[in-house]
């Protein structure tokens, strides 16, 4: 059954269109859109030369973005079972159709609920809440806005060697859930508050579509960013940025004195505006190109990505000691398509991001600005959206090349984590995670990773990325990836927030 809706009279759309012929009445050229199957708008000539021309018209929407041209026509929109939403993702999906239409992106302001009890629409009332968030006047582009919870986030001190840059996390396993992080809230271009924003036609379904669970560490020699991204569809470009993770570091610029002593290259937080006070240092990683299809890759200090086993490390801005990158990043990136998890662990170097002269406030207490994120894309490579921590500082705004330093959030050397158990949210340890992941994994139902494990496809014996004898239990599966999303049990959910350039 089809029934056709009268959007506007008088009109025709710019569209390309297809005639059916002349037709005695509109009920006629309904049922020749309708039978073709293909056909989702009609216009109906009702006068003169035109009277009875039935047309098909190719327009994607009712609005017609082509453009009204007046005529002797009616346009008409075709309602059936076969037009609807297509995307699967999407709160109206509709398994029948065949012609897409209408698709409704995730909403800002939906609780992340299960899809199947998700409300198409936003409750009244809960959209733009993030203004009570900002500590100054909230102005165009977000400028002023800082989340109230997470405008500074704590780095764990480690010892050194703790930390192996290989993609297993299971080494961050008495990370203070204190200091874990999940779907932080951001202001986007327009200065609403998302934790996904979207660009180039993507589009952002939820939590199941795209979320990140990170948190920080730092030695000595290093700063470590581990993050565990669930994406359902992972695309690799060309480049370190387009689908990998950027990082920025805010730096004094010229004019930046502390205590008498230039600042310029060495890691602050005074998040101005002015690029003679601030400035950033932007590093990206990602997996290699044309290497996409492999599932994992590791790059050590001063290591080239060229030998097709390495990761992509981009030092594309430096304001750092010399005003030249010693190049000591390490970087590992895997991914798991059982899961639709990809882990992001890093260490960036102390000699990268601090001159020598500085070099002793490299210790507990530094603050400094800092912002990442990671970018998405499901329908192509492009960089299509993206989810962080105050990402702005970086996506948005070219600024001479400098990006934006005012728009970073600030990162703080904290002591050691307390023993797992002890103080912090959550409490149960990872040993518990773990456990609950192995039961949704393969509990659960995901027949094929189980059959897999059975058969030792998921686990790595050998190479960088051999799994390591556990520290914690031995009751759960010893699979980097399976065992990685640390943060997630521990942390509350945050609500899912939607909206819309390196």
């Amino acid at each position: 059954m089809s029934k056709a809706i009268l959007v506007k009279r008088g009109v025709e759309c710019n569209s390309d269109d297809h005639w059916y012929g002349k037709k005695d009445t509109v009920e006629e050229c309904q049922k020749s859109c309708a039978d073709a199957r293909d056909c989702h708008f009609f216009i109906y000539g009702w006068n003169g030369t035109k009277k009875g021309d039935c047309y098909r018209e190719n327009t994607e929407d009712a609005v017609c973005v082509e453009g009204w041209e007046e005529d002797s026509f009616d346009f008409y929109e075709l309602v059936a079972p076969w037009i609807g939403c297509t995307e699967p993702k999407a709160v109206n999906y509709n398994k029948d159709a065949k012609i897409n239409s209408g698709c409704t992106e995730f909403d800002a302001c939906v609780e992340d609920i299960p899809r199947d009890r998700r409300p198409p629409l936003a409750p009244a009332g809960q959209c733009n809440q993030w203004r009570s968030w900002c500590q100054q006047p909230c102005k165009a582009g977000n400028e002023g806005y800082r989340n109230k919870e997470h405008d500074t986030v704590y780095a764990s001190r480690v010892e050194k060697g703790k930390i192996r840059v290989d993609g297993d996390l299971r080494e961050w396993a008495t990370h203070s859930h204190d200091r874990c992080y999940k779907d932080v809230a951001f202001a986007d271009r327009f200065g609403d508050e998302v934790i996904f924003e979207t660009q180039l036609g993507g589009k952002y379904f939820g939590a199941e579509d795209f979320s990140i669970s990170w948190m920080m560490a730092w030695d000595e020699d290093y700063l470590y960013l581990a993050a565990d991204v669930a994406d359902d569809v992972s695309r690799v470009s060309g480049t370190c940025y387009q689908n990998g993770l950027q990082a920025a570091f805010e730096v004094g610029g010229a004019d930046s004195y502390e205590g008498g002593q230039s600042m310029r290259g060495a890691l602050q937080a005074k998040r101005s505006n002015d690029l003679a006070i601030s400035r950033l240092t932007l590093i990206n990683v990602g997996q290699p190109w044309p290497y996409a299809q492999r599932s994992q890759c590791q790059t050590l200090a001063g290591n080239s990505s060229e030998d097709g086993r390495g990761c992509c490390v981009h030092y594309e801005l430096n304001n750092g000691p010399g005003w030249s990158p010693l190049r000591l990043a390490e970087v590992a990136v895997l991914r798991n398509d059982n899961s639709n998890h990809t882990i992001f662990e890093v260490g960036f170097a102390r000699k990268d991001l601090m001159p020598n002269a500085h070099g002793a406030r490299w210790a507990e207490g530094l603050r400094f600005g800092f912002s990442f994120l990671v970018n998405d894309g499901d329908e192509t490579s492009e960089q299509q959206g993206w989810a962080g921590y105050y990402p702005q500082s970086i996506v948005n705004g070219w600024n001479a090349g400098q990006k934006e330093p005012a728009k970073v959030g600030i990162v703080q050397f904290a002591g050691l984590d307390p023993p797992v158990g002890v103080g912090g949210a959550g409490g149960g340890g990872f040993g518990d995670f773990v456990l609950g992941v192995f039961v949704t994994l393969c509990v659960l139902g995901l027949g094929i990773f189980i059959k897999r494990w059975r058969r030792g496809q998921c686990r790595p014996t050998s190479g960088p990325f051999a799994i390591k004898t556990s520290p914690i239990s031995s009751t759960y599966a010893p699979n980097s990836l399976a065992a990685a999303d640390h943060c997630s049990s521990v942390l509350p959910t945050t609500t899912p927030l939607s909206s819309t350039y390196h």
